[in-house]
């Protein structure tokens, strides 16, 4: 599997997927990055969408982005989620 790179801004593709609802081409632009990454990403983005990307990972995904995020961010995505 190929991970891509650290952007500085959240990746256009999984923002443009996330503003058309796609939600499965999203979850497929997940599949592709890596979980570092992907925490990073969801510190970044609004409540929201962060939720909802969160939701897309898979059961066995989700607790590797969770243990990458920042105190805040799993806060954050508790209270929500």
């Amino acid at each position: 599997m190929t991970y891509t790179q650290l952007p500085d801004e959240l990746p256009t593709e999984l923002q443009e997927a996330l503003e058309r609802h796609d939600l499965r081409d999203a979850q497929h632009l997940l599949g592709r990055r890596a979980p570092h990454v992907i925490a990073d990403d969801l510190a970044r983005m609004g409540a929201v969408d962060a939720v909802v990307t969160f939701r897309l990972l898979g059961k066995d995904q989700d607790s590797r982005h969770v243990a990458e995020l920042d105190r805040r961010a799993r806060e954050m995505l508790r209270a929500i989620g």
